[in-house]
């Protein structure tokens, strides 16, 4: 039977009718699953579905559609970013509207937000222009970075050191439940743990063992299945398990099943054709959430997937916008990295405190968000204006240096920086000493290696006489 995969013919009108459908069967899903379930601390999920505001709300996602399908974005890393963050952040987002009654104003800037990140990512604008030399490249690209012994080598032991500290902290056992008590009762005592050595060297040390292996793990996994070996492998899940059994952090599993799922495209050549197989695998996911609500009055598969990564963190948008909307700006003088330390509080407790005491009575102690909540929560209505200029430099900058690291990896490392960005605003400190120090290092690897082959072909030139 014929891969229909392989065919790269996407046409316009069929992928704006599959993401419409995707976008009125996750409301369909959200209204019918949640509208009338406890969540943790709030009693509710909020939901109160205007359907004259879906009319708005609908209109404005056609509008937003049309542009991403128009505009295309050069680079592949950036065009897999822009398309995943439209599926898993504004088609919610832009739903959140009408889900949750929200303002007008929410509406009007939520979506003013994301049309501004759409037409910068799809720019070829130069702000500054100038004669540019030719600069050498290297043929592998990252390639090179990630597949050498010394580069593998640091994975592995950077993995087992957080194995080893995984012992150290809970023991052999290795939790992966996803019942709510147990993930928030695990949050909670892992940040009083985090607490508690907080201005220890042991606690910087643990800081960037912690943030840089986030990265570091899903790639050796992903450079491991491309090797066939099957202890890297093993040590590399095993890392990643040890991860969420600390932290309870269920992105991390999410991504693993993202992670098998890219490389068995990459594999069977499929990835080339990417939009069109997460648009059609997406809408299947969702079916499938509607089939299984349909026989047993429940849906385990919108629960732990669609519920975690789609709904909450547009819902925490609502709610950030509701409260820093009325209340003072944060200005980076929290949550921001080295900036916190400099600048004055606002507040004298974090925005996480804040939104966990005011809308969850306490429950809830890490009500993550980013992307329109963090322009809101640190400018309000200038940040919704400068932020999608700051994204668009991380996401470009990012995509020049993974675009040549191949394929299969740069679309783990785009879905990776989307699950991010998501949940984990730009400036604060772990997202810096994550992405942002992972990106660095590569970038300063490849440079350093573009250096050498410099070095190494001026000294097979012959000296002039």
């Amino acid at each position: 039977m014929k891969n229909p995969f392989k065919n790269p013919k996407y046409p316009v009108g069929r992928q704006a009718a599959i993401m419409l459908l995707t976008r009125y069967l996750y409301i369909f899903l959200t209204i019918s699953l949640l509208g009338k379930a406890w969540y943790q601390g709030s009693g509710s999920y909020q939901i109160a579905f205007s359907w004259e505001k879906e009319v708005f709300a609908s209109l404005a996602f056609l509008l937003e559609l049309g542009v991403l399908l128009k505009r295309r974005v050069r680079d592949e890393f950036s065009k897999t970013v822009l398309h995943l963050l439209f599926t898993m952040y504004y088609m919610p987002l832009n739903a959140a509207f009408s889900l949750n009654d929200e303002s007008y104003l929410f509406f009007a800037l939520s979506n003013v937000y994301f049309l501004l990140l759409i037409l910068l990512l799809s720019s070829r604008i130069r702000w500054v222009r100038r004669k540019k030399k030719a600069q050498p490249t290297v043929a592998d690209g990252g390639k090179g970075f990630f597949y050498n012994n010394v580069t593998r080598i640091v994975f592995f032991l950077l993995c087992v050191i957080y194995i080893v500290y995984k012992i150290s902290y809970n023991g052999f056992s290795m939790s992966l439940s996803m019942v709510s008590d147990l993930v928030y009762g695990n949050r909670a005592a892992y940040q009083e743990s985090l607490d508690a050595m907080s201005g220890s060297f042991a606690s910087y040390a643990l800081a960037l063992l912690r943030n840089i292996v986030e990265y570091v793990a899903p790639v050796y996994l992903f450079i491991s299945l491309q090797r066939k070996k099957a202890f890297p492998i093993a040590v590399s899940l095993l890392c990643i398990l040890s991860m969420y059994s600390v932290s309870s952090g269920k992105g991390m599993l999410f991504f693993v099943v993202i992670l098998f799922f890219i490389f068995y495209c990459y594999k069977k050549g499929i990835l080339s054709n990417f939009e069109k197989i997460f648009d059609y695998c997406f809408l299947a996911l969702l079916v499938l959430c509607l089939v299984e609500m349909l026989i047993f009055g429940k849906s385990v598969l919108y629960t732990y997937l669609i519920r975690r990564e789609l709904y909450l963190p547009a819902w925490l948008n609502t709610l950030y916008f509701d409260y820093f909307s009325v209340n003072p700006k944060i200005m980076w003088s929290q949550n921001t990295f080295l900036l916190q330390n400099l600048l004055p509080d606002v507040y004298d407790r974090s925005p996480l405190e804040i939104i966990n005491a005011t809308y969850f009575a306490g429950s809830v102690p890490s009500p993550n968000t980013g992307m329109f909540a963090e322009a809101v929560m640190h400018f309000g209505v200038v940040g919704v204006f400068v932020y999608p200029f700051l994204l668009n430099v991380l996401i470009k900058k990012a995509g020049k240096v993974y675009t040549g690291c191949g394929e299969g990896l740069c679309m783990m490392m785009a879905a990776k920086l989307v699950l991010s960005l998501t949940n984990v605003p730009i400036v604060r400190t772990d997202f810096v000493l994550s992405f942002v120090m992972f990106t660095v290092i590569l970038w300063a690897a490849r440079k350093l290696r573009i250096g050498q082959k410099m070095s190494a072909a001026a000294h097979a030139q012959p000296a002039k006489e």
